[in-house]
């Protein structure tokens, strides 16, 4: 009698999602979100409001699309760049330049962030966040350039666009409000005064909405979750109290990432059925 095949058992990378939404359109969707909290900046930086994003995207997309046929060996790549994966990174480094970086920063951050995306094994793979590693490599080399002109996101269309996201159950609540929370009582308490000003920065509320929150290099049990946020809002809070709001989060936040395996080990939640 013929042995009856086993079902295969398919294993994918994380992020790992069961819900209506592909990944695909929540990357899409993200994206656009972020494009429009960028275009809410209206023509307060003139024609630089379009050529950043444009730059980014162009140059991110081609990177891509060149390591996918040089060192993948993929001969129709478009298949991996279809899902705005490359979109969305290209937003997220948009918001991280000032706005009179000259167009080679751009191109250089592009590049460095497909090598830091694809080195680590592509997307849903990489142990830190592309993007912000590719930020802190250029703010060692190039930190006198990026300081010039530094510019003031709208944060009112960074918490509107957030709380999008979080309304379509897109990002887990529990990073961004517990970070956020954590980064106010750590400013209170480092200031010795009752403040809220934490709350209107553009960096600190576009990192823990949108930085934060990406599933590839955030933990993904909620224990592990709830230590992650916590951890990151209180360090922003004493970081920038010695430093700019940017640079902390992109640092707090790189050294939260490379925590991300140790507390998904030594914090997940119990199994069902599990004394403690």
């Amino acid at each position: 009698m013929p042995f009856r095949s086993e079902p295969k058992l398919v294993f994918h990378a994380k992020p790992h999602r069961h819900a209506s939404h592909s990944a695909s359109n929540i990357l899409w969707g993200t994206s656009a979100v972020l494009l429009l909290a960028w275009l809410a900046n209206g023509t307060r930086y003139g024609w630089d409001t379009l050529r950043i994003p444009l730059i980014s995207a162009t140059s991110l997309l081609g990177f891509e699309w060149g390591w996918q046929v040089c060192v993948a060996n993929r001969l129709m790549p478009f298949g991996t760049i279809s899902n705005a994966s490359c979109f969305l990174l290209a937003a997220l480094l948009t918001f991280l330049m000032p706005p009179t970086v000259p167009w080679w920063i751009l191109v250089s951050g592009a590049l460095l962030t497909v090598l830091f995306l694809e080195l680590f094994g592509g997307l849903g793979q990489n142990i830190f966040h592309p993007v912000l590693a590719s930020y802190a490599v250029l703010h060692h080399f190039f930190g006198s350039t990026l300081a010039n002109g530094l510019w003031t996101p709208n944060v009112i269309a960074i918490w509107a666009g957030g709380i999008f996201l979080l309304l379509k159950r897109w990002i887990a609540w529990e990073i961004p409000v517990l970070c956020l929370a954590s980064a106010w009582i750590g400013t209170v308490l480092l200031n010795a005064s009752f403040t809220w000003e934490i709350l209107a920065s553009g960096s600190i509320v576009l990192g823990a909405l949108f930085f934060a929150t990406d599933p590839a290099t955030s933990p993904m049990t909620k224990n592990g979750k709830v230590v992650f946020a916590l951890l990151a809002g209180f360090l922003m809070a004493l970081f920038r109290k010695w430093g700019h709001d940017l640079e902390s989060v992109v640092y707090v936040l790189l050294m939260m990432n490379g925590f991300v395996p140790l507390l998904e080990r030594y914090r997940a939640s119990a199994p069902e059925g599990h004394r403690s």
